[in-house]
């Protein structure tokens, strides 16, 4: 599309991705020519072959969907959704069920269940830590994560999320309660749960790092002064397009944590 300028979508990498899956399979290119203008030629013109030699063991599952990624007609092109729900991905091992029971623990749920119990105040306040953690500390919840999301659209449903709760064997009381949480949980009211609103629900406290909360911290401390105004905690609130809570509610939750009764909050 691009070399013949004409209109492309995300489909192009698609197209590339096809390319490199056929040059990791054959050890070759899909395309030759002695000279650049050949090559291009041939890119436009000729279809992906599978003649040479080393095609012989690669299976027919991997050919055709390495043919249906390098598919000249962009509609009947695969997306990358299709892609990553092919039986040739599948068939390597990577199976839809059994690794999520396997990395599921009921201690996410258990921690999900404390997150629903908190304020507004310190949802928000996860949220943001959530947002800044090493990938080191989350690894085991993003593929827990990635393992759940069935449909690979990046985001959780109830549905979804539940299935997760069944694997384990998680009491159908704990299910309906999951079921409930689901909504606080989605602090954006979107009806699906995002990567930073499942780590910050799931994730148990003792693995937030120092700095993390530090970052998290000065995202609120807008004006640099080490401490956190309840003015400054609706600024925040605003920004992100979460409800807008009370100056009590919120002058409330800050005295939970302002230890010295100045009325702002400190890192420590």
């Amino acid at each position: 599309e691009i070399l013949g300028k004409a209109p492309y979508n995300e489909k192009c990498d698609v197209w590339s991705c096809g390319v490199i899956l056929y040059t990791l399979l054959s050890g070759d290119m899909p395309f030759r020519g002695d000279t650049s203008e050949e090559l291009m030629r041939n890119l436009k013109k000729k279809p992906v072959r599978f003649q040479s030699r080393s095609w012989r063991s690669v299976s027919q599952v991997a050919q055709s969907l390495v043919r249906r990624t390098c598919c000249k007609v962009v509609p009947e092109r695969l997306s990358a959704q299709q892609v990553l729900a092919d039986d040739w991905l599948w068939a390597l091992g990577v199976e839809a069920e059994r690794p999520v029971a396997r990395a599921l623990d009921p201690e996410m749920f258990a921690n999900a269940a404390k997150f629903g119990e908190m304020t507004a105040l310190q949802r928000a306040s996860l949220h943001r830590v959530a947002y800044h953690m090493e990938d080191e500390r989350v690894g085991g919840l993003r593929d827990v994560f990635l393992q759940l999301d069935v449909d690979f659209d990046g985001k959780l449903t109830k549905e979804e999320l539940l299935h997760g709760a069944d694997l384990i064997g998680l009491p159908a009381e704990e299910s309906a309660r999951m079921a409930e949480l689901f909504d606080q949980i989605d602090s954006d009211g979107s009806g699906f749960l995002e990567y930073t609103e499942f780590l910050a629900a799931m994730t148990p406290l003792s693995k937030m790092s120092a700095e993390a909360c530090l970052v998290a911290f000065r995202s609120f401390d807008k004006d640099r002064s080490g401490t956190i105004s309840v003015e400054e905690i609706q600024r925040v609130f605003t920004q992100d397009g979460a409800d807008k809570i009370s100056t009590d509610r919120l002058k409330e939750a800050v005295g939970c944590c302002d230890t010295d009764g100045d009325g702002e909050i400190g890192f420590e």
